[in-house]
């Protein structure tokens, strides 16, 4: 059959949708999609608390890098580590000392009790001289 035959047999009735029904359609998808991703991204993090952080002191002195912490945030622990060794502040206030060289990287992780977490600082160790000190709110 000729193209032009098949378009005259083809009436307005033969035809898949009409343009109409084609926007009805695409509004319906849109509004669809726009309801599962909202939902999605409103239930992944249901306290809406947004990120996590603290305030911190850290000072390195005679081979030993001490870490307070000074402010709570919104963070309900850190974690500090340097090289292998790991260590947890639990309340604000507390401090920690660790042996390091200067060579060494620290760490130091805020954490929340629902498992956010979030890196407050992540420095050489020697970056933290003697009479130096960091504060950071992040």
């Amino acid at each position: 059959m000729d193209r032009q035959v098949i378009r005259e047999r083809l009436t307005a009735t033969d035809r898949g949708i009409t343009p109409g029904i084609a926007v009805a359609a695409m509004v319906a998808v849109s509004v669809t999609l726009a309801a599962v991703l909202g939902t999605w991204i409103l239930t992944t993090n249901p306290g809406g608390t947004g990120t996590v952080d603290a305030q911190t002191e850290v000072s390195y002195e005679g081979g030993e890098l001490t870490v307070r912490w000074t402010e709570a945030g919104t963070a309900d622990r850190l974690r500090v580590a340097v090289g292998t060794d790991v260590r947890i502040i639990n309340e604000v206030g507390g401090e920690t000392t660790l042996p390091a060289s200067p060579d060494e990287q620290l760490v130091v992780v805020a954490e929340r009790a629902d498992g956010d977490a979030a890196v407050l600082s992540r420095d050489r160790v020697e970056t933290f001289q003697e009479d130096d000190s960091f504060f950071g709110l992040f």
